[in-house]
């Protein structure tokens, strides 16, 4: 299972009992932390990823219990969540999303902590967040279409 990629990137070496271990290379080709993480799949990075689209698999088939979300718990949610603009210390660019640890006290269930880092460090699943933003404005057009009609009745009931 070994996976190399020459002069810059990630080399994931592994064995079947999913038990991978993960060292991350430098531009000068040298070897980063190494740390063994057990898990179904995953790669870990600590820089940021370049790459032309990213997709996750959706398929009804790799899930259960399937529920549509309440729409007035995702409309709660996405009022409480704090979007914040901050300096990232890595390279000192302004950037514009969440604080992990403010997340975790609103929408719990977006938000993973890292094998790395002491202490650990905490992540957001953004998949989550794009689901719940939808449901929330699924059920706000939902509102506003219902405001129109009833706009619309009463322009009716003016005009007679």
């Amino acid at each position: 299972f070994p996976v190399t990629i020459a002069r810059t990137g990630l080399r994931v070496t592994g064995s079947s009992n999913q038990t991978r271990t993960y060292a991350f290379l430098n531009q000068q080709g040298q070897t980063g932390a190494n740390f063994t993480a057990t898990a179904a799949y995953g790669i870990v990075c600590d820089q940021r990823v370049l790459c032309a689209e990213v997709n996750c698999i959706s398929d009804r088939r790799v899930k259960r219990d399937i529920v549509d979300f309440d729409k007035a718990a995702s409309q709660r949610i996405v009022r409480a969540l704090k979007t914040r603009h901050y300096i990232h210390k890595d390279d000192n660019a302004p950037k514009v999303g969440f604080v992990a640890d403010e997340m975790e006290t609103v929408f719990p269930n977006a938000v993973y902590t890292t094998v790395a880092g002491d202490p650990p460090l905490q992540g957001v699943d953004y998949n989550q967040v794009t689901a719940l933003n939808t449901c929330a404005l699924q059920a706000m057009m939902n509102r506003l279409d219902k405001l129109e009609n009833e706009v619309k009745e009463l322009r009716g009931m003016v005009m007679v």
